[in-house]
């Protein structure tokens, strides 16, 4: 039992440490410092979903967003341009949104998510 106690004491604090470190925002300076990492983009991504999951529209839109500043040749683009879209559309800038889905329709025509982009900006097109 003991073991057990020590065990999840361990795990509750490096769990602390790791929020903590993402919500100081040392995390995203340590992704800035390391950008030209292969693991870079994805990470930036994955942090930006992880956001947009939580709730938090706005660091969602910050990741996304430096996805396409940093790393424009990455495979995670058009899922950023994805992300940003979707946050557009849900924050009811209606034209920003359509402008990114026309975008990654126009720049990523074979991207997994590219018909149901083109449906959303025939909508916004009607509306």
């Amino acid at each position: 039992m003991k073991k057990f106690i020590i065990i999840t004491a361990i795990i509750i604090a490096a769990l602390y440490w790791c929020f903590d470190y993402v919500r100081t925002g040392k995390f995203q300076n340590y992704l800035d410092i390391n950008s030209a990492k292969s693991w870079a983009p994805k990470t930036q991504y994955y942090m930006g979903y992880t956001y947009y999951i939580l709730g938090n529209i706005q660091k969602a839109e910050f990741c996304y967003n430096r996805i396409l500043e940093k790393y424009s040749d990455s495979l995670y683009k058009p899922a950023a341009m994805y992300g940003i879209a979707l946050i557009y559309d849900e924050t009811s800038r209606l034209g920003q949104a359509k402008e990114m889905y026309k975008n990654l329709i126009d720049g990523f025509p074979d991207y997994a998510k590219s018909e149901t982009a083109k449906k959303r900006y025939n909508f916004l097109i009607n509306f």
